[in-house]
């Protein structure tokens, strides 16, 4: 029934990651900021934290904002993992021509080049797993076909709960 190809998805420096660490269903969501779409996955995103113990998400991001990608960063380095999801949260339900005022208050240091490196490391995973556009889903390494949805987890959660746990590196593709 689910015969996709697998991929080793890579998670960096770059990666911002929620939930169990140690969970066994590792969910990888490749987001725009300035995607509608993107914004209702992030609702979604936001109640399986709250309402799966057994769950690690990764989000990938990618946007042209500077100061709220090395802001969000920031926070993750920091362990202020709920700082993040509210700015997150903040910024999906801020009307999309308004986004930016969401950071306007936002004391971040100036020489700071994260915002760069994030967005040429994500660039790269998105290329290497064949992320044509978003949302993309992937569950432990395999890509939520396109006519699901994020929703549609708990037909495959148990599926992917039995899997052995996918390695980590970004360099293979099966």
């Amino acid at each position: 029934m689910y015969d996709q190809m697998h991929y080793d998805i890579l998670v960096t420096e770059t990666s911002l990651g929620f939930g169990d660490k140690d969970a066994k269903l590792k969910i990888t969501a490749f987001l725009s900021l300035h995607c509608s779409h993107c914004a209702r996955a992030f609702e979604k995103i936001r109640y399986m934290l709250k309402n799966e113990e057994d769950i690690l998400i990764n989000l990938v991001l990618m946007t042209s904002d500077n100061k709220m990608l090395t802001t969000l960063y920031n926070y993750q380095r920091a362990g202020e993992d709920k700082e993040s999801l509210r700015l997150l949260d903040q910024w999906f339900n801020a009307d999309p021509f308004s986004r930016t005022k969401v950071t306007d208050g936002l004391c971040i240091p100036e020489d700071s080049d994260i915002s760069g490196k994030v967005n040429e490391a994500n660039g790269r995973l998105f290329k290497e797993c064949n992320v044509l556009g978003t949302p993309a889903f992937f569950f432990n390494g395999y890509k939520l076909p396109n006519q699901y949805d994020i929703d549609d987890i708990r037909y495959f959660k148990e599926f992917f709960k039995g899997k052995e746990e996918v390695s980590i590196k970004a360099d293979t593709v099966n």
